[in-house]
């Protein structure tokens, strides 16, 4: 999928229940600033509070082998 500013969407399949979402992580090749940190943190946090037909619903959030990510609604097609 397409890469964010700071980071890169992945489609994925949540094991739950098999269904497909994206899971955006900030770039793991560089390592993150507090300052990269902190605009990826912020965004996962509007996201949690936003609710609209027309924006992707923010799922979860999670850190794994130190590499932070969240989890969204899939929606196909372009960016």
């Amino acid at each position: 999928l397409d890469p964010g500013g700071m980071g890169k969407v992945f489609e994925a399949r949540r094991q739950a229940d098999g269904a497909t979402v994206a899971l955006k992580t900030v770039w793991p090749s560089v390592a993150p600033t507090q300052e990269a940190l902190g605009r990826f943190q912020r965004e996962m946090a509007i996201l949690q509070r936003l609710t609209h037909p027309n924006i992707v619903r923010f799922l979860a959030a999670g850190e794994s082998a130190g590499q932070l990510f969240f989890v969204m609604e899939y929606v196909p097609g372009r960016s």
